[in-house]
Formats: structure tokens, C-alpha cells, sequence
């Protein structure tokens, strides 16, 4: 699809994705308007990104001509859009949905939560997916390093079946994204396996900012980690709250 096919496409399905929030949606997939809330913009391109869909394709000139793709590569970034593996349906759905908007974090500060793989009948994806996006003011023309506020998301994984812990950086890199304000971790998981996910304000401008998360997959209650920032690299187990 081409770009002037591409671009009122993804624009309806941002529409498609307000409109989800805006009439009750969620969390539960069933239209109920006392659980109404208004989206930021952050949370609509989080939503898009995180249920987007890579390609294994590209189509060339002429068209019985095709390049393979990779992930993250310059011809799809994130892949396509797919509201079937963004917002969950009450009748049709094998995930689970949750979001968090205009979360405020400040400078060298951490936000961690943690959540247990629940797989069961209802829900039976095996891919927990997690997104932050947060807008980042323009920087001068011809930067080189143009990101204001660098965020970092990491993943880390305690597998149900040894006590090895296995820590994933976003867009495909082994290590932190520096460059992007749309961040995305896909990781394939077991039943029962220990999850934690961690926003780590590494480099800001200001004293603090908003940044919008979305996580999709099959889990259970969420705990927030708390933690000081000495204690920013251990693996889980410290205090927490319940969401």
C-alpha cells in the first residue's frame, strides 16, 4: 500500500481508536459510557504501534517484483496497523488490554510494574506486547541527535521454569533506543512467568514529563514496583501496591 493509501487508512484508525476510549470501551471491550475517558494523542499512536504487524514483504516496480523485509527496518518501522491485535472485543478477543495516559514522570526517576503471564481460555496470546510514547518537542534543523527527552522501556523476564531472568530493549535493539519517542517491546511468554516492565527518564530537558504506556497480552492483577534509584537494575521482588 502506498503512502497515499497508507496515510487516510492509519488517519481512520486513529479515529476508530478514539472513538473506543471516548464510548467506554475499556478496559472491558463492551460500549459503556460512565467508563468513558479522552485519550491523549500519545495513547492513540501508542495503541497503533503496539498492535502493529510486521511485514514480510515489499512490494516493488513492477509488481510482480518483492523484497523481503526486516523488522524495524526503514521501509515499515513498526508495521501495519491492525486494530484486531490492538483493542480487545468482549466477543472476539485473545488478549487482554491496559493502558496508562499522561503518566507523569520525573528526571532520573523509574516507573516499574509487574504482572504474571495468565493464560487460560479466554485468553490465549503468547506475545505480551508493551508501548510508551511521549511527545517530544521539534529540535533544530539538521540535528544529528535530535531527541529532547530520551525515555527508556526495558522488559525483563523471569521464566516459570528456572530462575534465569531475560532483559529485552525496545525496536528490535540490544540496547536503549536514544533516537525514538515511540518505544515497543514484543516478547513471547509462558503461563506464570514473572514480567517486569520498567520507564527509566534517562535524559530530559525539563523537570519532568508525560509519557502514555499500552499493554497488551494475558495477564493478571498488576503491582507497581517501588524503588529508589540505586536499586533501579534488580529483578523484582521489592514492595509494591496493586492496581
Amino acid at each position: 500500500m502506498r503512502s497515499s493509501k497508507a496515510t487516510p487508512v492509519v488517519a481512520g484508525t486513529a479515529a476508530i481508536v478514539r472513538q473506543y476510549f471516548e464510548q467506554g470501551y475499556y478496559p472491558n471491550g463492551v460500549k459503556k459510557l460512565s467508563s468513558a475517558i479522552k485519550p491523549s494523542g500519545s495513547l492513540v499512536k501508542a495503541v497503533l504501534l503496539n498492535g502493529a504487524q510486521f511485514l514480510a514483504e515489499i512490494q516493488n516496480d513492477p509488481i510482480n517484483s518483492f523484497s523481503l523485509l526486516k523488522e524495524y527496518d526503514s521501509n515499515q518501522g513498526f508495521g501495519r496497523v491492525s486494530l484486531q491485535h490492538s483493542l480487545p472485543i468482549s466477543s472476539n478477543t485473545q488478549f487482554r488490554l491496559k493502558v496508562f495516559d499522561r503518566r507523569y514522570v520525573r528526571a532520573k526517576s523509574n516507573h516499574s510494574i509487574q504482572v504474571q503471564v495468565s493464560r487460560d481460555n479466554q485468553c490465549k496470546s503468547d506475545i505480551l506486547s508493551a508501548t510508551i510514547v511521549w511527545a517530544d518537542p521539534p529540535s533544530i534543523p539538521g540535528c544529528m541527535s535530535c531527541l529532547q527527552n530520551d525515555i527508556d522501556l526495558t522488559v525483563t523476564v523471569k521464566s516459570r521454569s528456572n530462575s534465569a531472568s531475560r532483559i529485552y530493549h525496545p525496536n528490535g535493539k540490544s540496547v536503549a533506543d536514544t533516537k525514538n519517542n515511540s518505544e515497543r517491546v514484543q516478547v513471547k511468554v509462558e503461563s506464570k512467568d514473572l514480567v517486569k516492565l520498567n520507564v527509566y527518564a534517562k535524559n530530559l530537558s525539563i523537570p519532568g514529563l508525560h509519557y502514555a504506556m499500552v499493554i497488551t497480552g494475558c495477564f493478571g492483577r498488576m503491582r507497581q514496583l517501588r524503588k529508589n534509584e540505586s536499586e533501579r537494575k534488580k529483578i523484582l521482588g521489592e514492595s509494591h501496591r496493586i492496581w
